[in-house]
């Protein structure tokens, strides 16, 4: 894998195209908008899936993207954002397991603007993702999920995603506890 590569255009249910490729430097200022309106939507609605609580600044943004790019270049890691004229409207990546016994499992992450849901982005960004992690020699990815988040639920499932276990409580926000579902696909 190597900073900025292109995988390919994806065409949506609306007839844009949107470019599916890996993160690169250029785009600090780009990801730390999107990071930033997801937190900025988290914090209106506490059933919203993203954990992030706080907006970022740019120099956090600068240290992540610097460590992400040397995990994308060391095959540690896969990061795809979705672009569309410029801007990021999509980001999914899977962490390698990080010990040997392990190393055959990634853990999942995705995100999708809110004006950009229910377009078949997620879609595009999981097949692009799944067909990147085997690649790399990834047999098995997992996610959690909050059990309120219905939406995401449904599109893992469609996608091949299966419940395998739960955390009662896993996440606690606005003085209230949120069970989290374990999901994970076999490659």
């Amino acid at each position: 894998m190597k900073a900025g590569q292109v995988y390919r255009e994806a065409t949506l249910k609306n007839g844009k195209k949107v470019l599916l490729r890996s993160l690169k430097w250029d785009d600090i200022d780009n990801i730390l908008r999107f990071i930033n309106e997801l937190v900025e939507e988290r914090n209106a609605d506490p059933d919203f899936g993203l954990i992030h609580n706080r907006q970022l600044t740019r120099e956090q943004e600068v240290e992540w993207v610097a460590k992400r790019l040397v995990d994308i270049e060391n095959g540690n890691v896969v990061d795809i954002v979705a672009e569309y004229n410029g801007m990021i409207m999509g980001h999914a990546d899977v962490t390698h397991g990080s010990l040997s016994d392990i190393e055959h499992r990634g853990l999942f992450g995705l995100s999708v603007a809110k004006e950009w849901r229910d377009l078949g982005l997620g879609a595009e960004l999981i097949n692009e993702t799944i067909k990147q992690c085997k690649k790399l020699g990834m047999t098995v990815i997992e996610l959690e999920v909050l059990k309120v988040n219905k939406r995401a639920i449904h599109l893992y499932t469609k996608m091949g995603f299966r419940e395998i276990g739960s955390v009662p409580k896993g996440v606690y926000r606005n003085g209230r506890y949120y069970d989290e579902l374990i999901m994970a696909v076999e490659l």
